[in-house]
């Protein structure tokens, strides 16, 4: 593969990578309000029960509006831990996503590096047979002119 696709393919990883990364925290985010939501309509609920429960001087049909308030507040706690397993999931998976194209681009990058280090290896392995055939040229040609000067 040349440097050219190997850049652009780079570029793509990380960009994967980031939109991955992005919709975990998004993730994190809708979890975490559902969390909020849970705790808070939890916390209504206890409260409405314990008042239920402790006033038995409540009129009954008002007895009955806050029983039923309760148990429609029980049924949406009941669909909100629902939804917050289902976005714990979904967060699980977008965490491991994550985590593949953060080591698929961590592995591209390592790839090029690995690369250009190779390339400048090479480059100063060329460098240096140059400079050596250089010299021996040099060598050779000090030799000639030396073996010229002793036959005269």
């Amino acid at each position: 593969m040349g440097s050219n696709q190997l850049a652009n393919l780079e570029s793509l990883s990380e960009k994967r990578a980031t939109k991955s990364r992005v919709q975990m925290e998004k993730k994190k985010a809708d979890l975490a309000l559902l969390e909020r939501q849970h705790h808070e309509l939890s916390s209504v609920s206890r409260e409405y029960q314990k008042a239920s429960d402790s006033e038995s001087l409540v009129a009954p049909t008002m007895l009955a509006h806050r029983r039923e308030f309760v148990s429609r507040l029980t049924e949406k706690i009941d669909v909100l831990t629902q939804q917050r397993i289902e976005q714990r999931q979904a967060l699980t998976v977008k965490q491991k996503e994550h985590q593949l194209h953060s080591a698929q681009s961590a592995a591209i990058s390592a790839v090029i590096n690995r690369r250009t280090q190779e390339a400048a290896i090479d480059s100063a392995r060329r460098d240096q047979s140059l400079q050596d055939e250089s010299f021996r040229s040099n060598t050779n040609l000090s030799n000639s002119m030396k073996a010229g000067e002793s036959d005269e």
